[in-house]
C-alpha cells in the first residue's frame, strides 16, 4: 500500500509529500524505496539528495542503485554522485558497476548501449582508480558536472579511464571507443 501511494502521488509531488517521500527512500521494502525515487523526480528538492547519495553508496539493489541515480541527476547532483562513484571504483565488489556508470558521466556516442566487458586486473583497476581521481580533480571536469553535463573526452583519455575493457555498440553497428585493442 506504501508503494501504491507512493506511484499515486502527482508529478511533481506536491511541498506536504515530501518529508513522507524522504522517509520513504530509507524503507526496507525495495519496492518502497523505488517508488519514492520516482517521486522524487521532477521536485528538483535537495532535500532528497542525501538520502538518494545514501541508496548509490550501499547499492541495495541495481535498479534502485540506477534509478536514484537518475534522480540525482534530474537533482543536479551529478557531480555529487560521481564522487560517490570513484570511491566506489576502490572497492573491488562495485568496481565494474562504478567504471560503467562513470562512464556514462562521459560524453559518447548517441544510441551506444553497452555490448562487451572484459576483466580487470587489481593492478589495472588501480591504475584506472588513479586516472578518474585525477580526471575528476581537473577543475573543467568538476565545473561540467557541476552544471550538470556529460564531460567530452577523446578516445585516448577513454582508454585511461578503463573504456579499453568496455564496449559499446553504436546504432550503425560500429563499436566505440574506436580505438579498443583486441
Amino acid at each position: 500500500m506504501r508503494e501504491a501511494a507512493l506511484r499515486a502521488l502527482p508529478d511533481p509531488a506536491s511541498e506536504r509529500w515530501r518529508d513522507a517521500i524522504k522517509a520513504a527512500l530509507g524503507d526496507a521494502d525495495f519496492g518502497v524505496r523505488r517508488a519514492a525515487i520516482h517521486a522524487t523526480l521532477g521536485t528538483r528538492d535537495a532535500r532528497f539528495e542525501e538520502s538518494l547519495l545514501k541508496l548509490v553508496r550501499e547499492n541495495p539493489e541495481p535498479n534502485i542503485t540506477h534509478d536514484a541515480c537518475d534522480a540525482l541527476i534530474q537533482l543536479g547532483a551529478r557531480w555529487q554522485m560521481t564522487q560517490v562513484w570513484m570511491e566506489a571504483l576502490g572497492e573491488k565488489s562495485r568496481f565494474p558497476e562504478a567504471l560503467v556508470l562513470l562512464i556514462e558521466q562521459l560524453v559518447w556516442p548517441e544510441g551506444a548501449r553497452l555490448q562487451r566487458t572484459s576483466a580487470i586486473s587489481v593492478e589495472e583497476s588501480e591504475q584506472i582508480h588513479q586516472a578518474w581521481k585525477r580526471f575528476l580533480g581537473d577543475p573543467a571536469t568538476e565545473a561540467h558536472l557541476r552544471a550538470g553535463r556529460r564531460v567530452p573526452v577523446s578516445d585516448a583519455m577513454l582508454m585511461e579511464l578503463g573504456g579499453r575493457h568496455r564496449e559499446w555498440q553504436l546504432p550503425d553497428g560500429q563499436t566505440w571507443p574506436q580505438a579498443l585493442s583486441r
